[in-house]
């Protein structure tokens, strides 16, 4: 098995490794950035079974992984959770408590080199780093969604 690359497929090649570092620029306050337990509580059950622990790696399918120990791996679970559209957001990170009003920067200590123009066609990739809070039915815009279809199920049934 050498040469192998284990977990293979688009998916595993498409994902991304940034890091990230959000600094408010108003008192230089750094936001430690909790990448524990992105992925879905439920996956560690399917993903548990399948890659074994091997020191800081994993090993898949009797094959050492290039995957390891850590938010990359969280990172990983939350990657391979495809989304049906063709815009993706994964959790990369959490904060602790609310951040008050001020200037942030965020910082790419390293910026993977999967969004280039090697890897997708288009002259200027794009990435998006977008802060909201936790809800129930997700972020803001998912509340929005889910509140109008409420709305039109109540007319539809009044009428």
């Amino acid at each position: 098995a050498s040469g192998a690359f284990r977990p293979c497929g688009l998916v595993a090649l498409s994902m991304f490794t940034d890091t990230f570092e959000l600094t408010n620029t108003d008192d230089g306050t750094n936001i430690t950035l909790d990448q524990r337990d992105v992925a879905p509580p439920g996956d560690e059950a399917i993903y548990g079974s399948k890659f074994v622990k091997e020191g800081s790696h994993f090993m898949l399918e009797g094959v050492r992984s290039w995957l390891h120990n850590g938010p990359l791996y969280e990172h990983f679970k939350a990657w391979y959770r495809t989304s049906p559209s063709a815009t993706v957001r994964n959790l990369w990170a959490r904060f602790d408590r609310p951040l008050k009003a001020g200037s942030y920067q965020v910082r790419f200590p390293e910026n993977d080199a999967i969004w280039t123009d090697a890897w997708i066609s288009m002259k200027t990739p794009k990435k998006f780093v977008i802060l909201s809070q936790a809800h129930i039915l997700g972020n803001f815009g998912a509340c929005k969604v889910m509140g109008c279809l409420c709305i039109t199920m109540s007319c539809i049934q009044v009428a």
